[in-house]
């Protein structure tokens, strides 16, 4: 990655432009951003350094280039030095070689030999069934199914950060000084430092709906943590196609996988059907346009699916078959008629 653009990224100056053809870049090259976060690490670690005397940062420089891979700066002045002045931003970067060579402790954290080695990260994966996990630092999370969950064996950096494909909801142990990242699929990330929610993944339409029961969340597009938007105690939001927007029609369902309850007040049958079919895992189809404008109220608990579409069709007088794995709904008088 361009030396400039990376000092630039760091200090918070790329233009709008910039930061989108930056954003292309990331997703279409993984290892750029795996780059980026290591040095993002480095970075932030960066501002806690007091002693900045007798750093050769354009020795220190050359080194970390040999350790990407890049070629050596040799019989020129320090590179740094060519575009940017001695100021903060210099002393930072300074920090950062020093932290890369200087220490062992973020020696052993950079290599691969640390938290972020892939040996140290379990995975668990759930099928047709859920799990509860408790993590290291005490939280608890519980897997809906046909979801996964990647989490490092202990939480040594200076952030907790998971990352979850599929359903969860969060329980989160609170640390004022090691904020909780849940990183979901390569699209977006929450963080917390205290607080429970649920995230759930539609890789179809490719949405990230969030739920949050208690405290507040900072909810934002992978690596845009400025692009943040706080959703606070039972507010829901959505991510798609790199944005962030608060949820109009509350779900109150969305635990439904969990509390085995499902609640509906007034809610559209369009609305209903959808859950019906997140909750039991059903396709619905409903093929009377006209059954768009019926709503329902009503709360079933713990109960089959078929003594809840008995229920419903009773109520809004319409009628649910089974074809090919499909539930199909039309009005009931189509069905008599047809008799």
């Amino acid at each position: 990655m361009d030396d400039d653009l990376l000092m630039r990224y760091f200090t918070g100056e790329l233009s709008g432009q910039e930061s989108e053809a930056l954003g292309k870049s990331l997703e279409a090259d993984p290892s750029k951003r795996e780059y980026l976060e290591r040095m993002e690490k480095l970075w932030n670690l960066s501002g806690s350094i007091q002693d900045f005397q007798s750093i050769d940062t354009a020795k220190d420089w050359n080194t970390l280039r040999k350790k990407f891979g890049s070629s050596e700066i040799s019989g020129q002045p320090d590179p740094w030095k060519r575009t940017i002045s001695l100021t903060h931003r210099l002393i930072r970067i300074a920090a950062i070689i020093l932290l890369v060579f200087g220490s062992a402790f973020m020696l052993y954290y950079y290599t691969g030999n640390g938290p972020i080695s892939k040996l140290d990260w379990i995975t668990v994966t759930v099928e047709d069934q859920q799990q509860e996990l408790n993590l290291p630092d005490g939280s608890r999370v519980y897997l809906n199914n046909h979801s996964s969950l990647i989490y490092p064996a202990d939480f040594k950096g200076l952030k907790r950060t998971v990352k979850l494909d599929g359903e969860a909801f969060f329980e989160i142990e609170r640390d004022v000084e090691k904020a909780f990242v849940v990183n979901v699929a390569d699209d977006a990330s929450v963080e917390i430092l205290g607080t429970s929610f649920n995230l759930r993944t539609d890789p179809e339409k490719k949405h990230v709906f969030l739920y949050v029961l208690t405290g507040k969340v900072a909810f934002y597009p992978k690596g845009k943590k400025k692009q943040a938007r706080v959703v606070k105690q039972d507010e829901q939001a959505m991510y798609h196609k790199g944005k962030i927007s608060p949820l109009s029609s509350i779900d109150l369902n969305f635990l439904s996988w969990r509390t085995r309850t499902l609640v509906f007040e007034n809610t559209p049958l369009t609305d209903v059907v959808e859950q019906l079919g997140r909750h039991y895992r059903k396709e619905f189809l409903i093929l009377d346009v006209g059954l768009d404008t019926l709503a329902l109220t009503g709360t079933y608990n713990n109960q089959k699916i078929e003594e809840v579409l008995e229920e419903i069709a009773l109520v809004l007088d319409i009628y649910f078959e089974e074809t090919d794995g499909m539930i199909q709904v039309t009005a009931y008088d189509v069905q008599t008629d047809e008799e």
